[in-house]
């Protein structure tokens, strides 16, 4: 299952996907159901196809306080529990966090920290044997209860997509090492990984989208050096291969290693495609023309570490 908690949140609570509610309570019962229906499809799949590898994907972003105010440590810690630890604790651990359970009957989404809705044994069959957990990143969130980075120079200039999101191949890294040994899942993949880049062929049919290989570039620096912590990352996916229609943003987003012309459906290999091949091919990260050279700092890593690692 991808995404449960898109499918459960942002279409029961916020309404921006299908069914388009805004229902809390609907969106808890939502996500409950969604996990049971995650570890029956697993039994029923291993059963009939032996030997393939079944898991779940789920959309993350490591959540950061701004400050050490209270204000903003409780939110990262709401904002990593609804995302996060909602999804994982119940296959791995056998139970929803009790925290937000609490926070949950607070918001009136829940009646008590006992749902009613959650029966005898769902915890055993959510909890089913898995082959791998996939990972699905592009950034990290950084709770701000009073506004005050939007004065921080040293964020506003922080590198970021062409869809606005800030680079963070850190929050990679630190997740997926925290996400290993917190739940020890057999293996992690990472399923969705990739940046927007609105450039399009230039005068001689090149796509030369820099952005995006150094955006890839370190969060594949960022996987490696999480191998090296012991994590088994064993699959890493860019989103996507082609330009694409995007669930939320239809065709006015291009993540793809391949330039799609709409109109006549023409397809160009953008920069990125020479180059991810190149690496899948060899297993090195080179620099190619067009690359920037040299490191670059990450704001809000810890001290000493660089975005761009390396060659």
């Amino acid at each position: 299952m991808n995404e449960p908690f898109c499918s459960a949140f942002l279409g029961y609570e916020l309404g921006v996907h299908a069914p388009g509610m805004k229902d809390l309570s609907l969106a808890v019962k939502a996500s409950h159901h969604l996990l049971l229906v995650h570890g029956a499809a697993v039994s029923v799949l291993h059963s009939r196809l032996p030997g393939s590898k079944v898991g779940n994907v789920l959309n993350t972003s490591p959540f950061y306080p701004y400050t050490q105010s209270v204000q903003d440590r409780d939110a990262a810690r709401h904002g990593d529990g609804r995302l996060t630890r909602w999804f994982l604790d119940p296959p791995y651990n056998r139970q929803y966090p009790l925290d937000i359970l609490d926070d949950y009957v607070k918001e009136g989404g829940l009646s008590s920290t006992t749902p009613e809705f959650i029966q005898d044994g769902d915890m055993e069959k959510i909890a089913v044997p898995t082959d791998f957990l996939g990972i699905n990143y592009y950034n990290r969130t950084i709770n701000d209860t009073n506004n005050a980075r939007a004065q921080d120079p040293a964020y506003r200039e922080n590198e970021r997509t062409d869809m606005g999101w800030e680079i963070f191949p850190f929050g990679l890294y630190e997740f997926l090492v925290r996400i290993y040994f917190t739940y020890k899942p057999a293996e992690i993949m990472i399923t969705v990984n990739g940046a927007r880049d609105s450039d399009g062929p230039d005068g001689e049919g090149r796509v030369r989208d820099a952005g995006r290989i150094a955006y890839l570039r370190s969060h594949i620096a960022a996987v490696h050096r999480a191998i090296e912590a012991g994590v088994p990352v064993t699959g890493y996916y860019v989103w996507s291969l082609l330009d694409n229609f995007e669930w939320g943003q239809g065709f006015s987003q291009r993540f793809g290693l391949i330039h799609v012309d709409y109109q006549t459906l023409k397809r160009t290999p953008k920069d990125s495609a020479l180059w991810y091949g190149h690496v899948a091919k060899t297993n090195r990260m080179e620099m190619v023309e067009g690359f920037p050279p040299g490191s670059q700092e990450c704001f809000g890593c810890p001290e000493g570490y660089l975005m761009i690692t390396g060659s």
